[in-house]
């Protein structure tokens, strides 16, 4: 976000939300299962999210959902669960109200 239009020419892989956890890359959200339960781990920066990130969060929610699962356990990053809305991006936003 920071770089903006500077990074559009970066290659940009979208790892499957269900994909195996590696070190080797950064992944703020992600789904793992054992047994009946869903894991979903969400390690946003803070704990702050923006819309897209909610959008996102959500989504995997919506895919753990639809898996055979009995229980949905929502975890957050190794510092943070949630600290709510981000504000650094609501500030940032082309606009800030309907970001936020």
């Amino acid at each position: 976000m920071a770089l903006g239009h500077h990074c559009d020419r970066l290659p940009h892989s979208i790892l499957p939300i269900d994909s195996k956890l590696s070190y080797r890359t950064f992944s703020e959200i992600r789904y793992d299962e054992v047994d009946a339960v869903g894991y979903i781990y969400s390690d946003f920066y803070n704990g702050a999210m923006s819309t897209e990130q909610c959008d996102r969060l959500r989504n995997t929610f919506l895919y753990a959902r639809s898996r055979p699962t009995w229980v949905i356990a929502l975890l957050g990053g190794l510092d943070f669960f949630s600290n709510g809305v981000h504000l650094n991006v609501i500030e940032a936003a082309y606009d800030p109200a309907l970001e936020s």
